[in-house]
């Protein structure tokens, strides 16, 4: 701009600056305007060019949005983390609304991966919130945007706090969540603060008959209140609970598929005994117990499930003594871990338990018992009973770690060499071992075993996993 034709002394000062205004503003407007123009001719080019070198840009809106779905992380390692302690350290470091975390990050390539993003609900229909103890309002605005960008996809939310009931702000982030109850379908919860803890029975009880999509609910707290607001979820299935939450809930056990929890649970009977899930939810598909006390070795008459295939042991009750009343003629995958100290019988309960169960065994995690106990038979005739179909085998060495992998690599390198038929099915091979009896087993010939299991991947790329714990 040229403002050397100007006289300052013809013009007064108002004139003059509202003058020099104008010229700016249409100046700038007119370099805006080439900006612009520059912009969509290099978008275009790059579009033309990008469509003939690299193949995504040729893609169509609909496969992209379906692409960018699939980058979303997986809901159970997420889970996983929000439960450990990792999650309680690190939490102050990571922000789950950040502009470098997916699906945000998805929306800064470019403006039409922006639209693509913005128009696929199933990418914001997965949320991880955090409600730290000094958690404040302003912080809703994000979990608000997810939501509306959701629209009315079914919604996975993980909620995870160390808050106490006292926080007004993280009352009003439950009352947020609750607002888009009609769209759960997946609800994790975990709570750090068991001195004052979120009153949950505040949160579901509005929603107790508004979640027709509810599919699974999975609960990690040291202390609620009592609530009993999901057997009216039409469609749960699913169900994840620790100790202290099943004797404050009502299961809907002629639903349930999934389940995660102790042993025993409430029966809800009037005289409120407590009674085994197998029994209860006889529609059970796959088990997983957590750590609980019940000692109970009673024997009941066999009840058959024949809707369970996969049975995960490894923690429970002290004693798998209550395998002796079940058998599961369906069952595909066995985790088990057996107290050598108290229970070492019961490698007796497992192998009759396994023999009357399972024809077809896919998958099986056993631990081994100690090296002068006398069921150290039974280890080997599981295998042995099983070995036709076993994919996957996870086995655990007990403390006397030499004494074990020796009798170990004498069972496979010589009883089973000599049978062709062997784990012929086998694609993955792990065992555990404690660290301090690593060295004394460095003195141990691993080649015979090595080549015996190798021989039995040659129809798969696998390669067997060695694992110590």
């Amino acid at each position: 701009m040229d403002y050397s034709d100007l006289e300052l002394a013809t013009y007064d000062e108002p004139s003059f600056l509202s003058h020099v205004g104008a010229t700016m503003i249409a100046h700038l407007n007119a370099l805006r305007s080439e900006l612009i123009s520059a912009r969509t001719n290099l978008e275009r080019s790059i579009f033309e060019k990008g469509a003939t070198g690299t193949p995504i840009f040729a893609l169509p809106n609909e496969l992209l949005s379906k692409i960018f779905v699939a980058t979303l992380p997986n809901i159970d390692t997420l889970w996983e983390w929000a439960k450990s302690t990792d999650a309680v350290e690190n939490v102050g470091n990571i922000d789950f609304f950040g502009q470098d975390t997916c699906p945000l990050l998805l929306t800064r390539v470019c403006r039409r991966w922006r639209d693509v993003s913005h128009s696929t609900p199933l990418l914001w229909s997965q949320i991880l919130v955090y409600a730290h103890y000094s958690y404040r309002m302003a912080q809703l605005n994000p979990l608000k945007v997810w939501f509306d960008r959701a629209q009315q996809a079914p919604l996975t939310i993980i909620f995870y706090s160390d808050a106490s009931s006292s926080n007004p702000s993280v009352n009003q982030l439950l009352s947020v969540m609750a607002g888009r109850c009609r769209y759960w379908e997946d609800i994790r919860i975990s709570l750090w603060s068991p001195d004052d803890p979120l009153p949950l029975s505040q949160f579901l009880g509005p929603v107790k008959h508004n979640v027709p999509l509810l599919r699974n609910f999975d609960l990690h707290a040291d202390a609620v209140g009592p609530f009993d607001q999901l057997g009216d979820a039409p469609r749960l299935t699913s169900i994840g609970m620790i100790r202290h939450i099943t004797e404050a809930i009502n299961l809907p056990c002629d639903r349930l598929r999934t389940y995660k929890g102790p042993l025993c649970v409430r029966s809800g009977d009037s005289d409120g005994r407590n009674a085994c899930i197998l029994t209860l939810a006889r529609r059970l598909e796959r088990v997983k117990f957590i750590r609980s006390e019940e000692t109970t070795r009673t024997h009941f008459p066999p009840i058959v499930c024949p809707s369970l295939v996969a049975l995960d042991a490894l923690e429970g009750p002290r004693s798998r003594a209550f395998l002796a009343s079940y058998v599961a003629p369906n069952l595909r995958e066995f985790e088990v871990f057996i107290n050598y100290w108290e229970y070492e019988d019961e490698f007796v309960i497992v192998h009759s338990f396994l023999r009357f169960s399972a024809c077809s065994l896919t998958k099986l995690s056993i631990n081994f018992p100690r090296r002068d106990s006398p069921y150290r038979r039974y280890v080997p005739n599981i295998l042995k009973d099983q070995e036709k179909t076993i994919r996957y085998l996870h086995l655990c060495v007990p403390v006397d770690t030499y004494a074990a992998m020796r009798y170990l690599f004498q069972w496979m390198t010589v009883d089973l060499s000599t049978t062709s038929n062997t784990f012929l099915h086998l694609v993955g091979f792990g065992i555990d071992m404690p660290t301090a009896g690593l060295e004394e087993c460095e003195t141990l010939n691993y080649a015979p075993l090595v080549t015996m299991l190798l021989s039995r991947f040659q129809k798969t790329p696998t390669t067997p996993v060695w694992t110590s714990d």
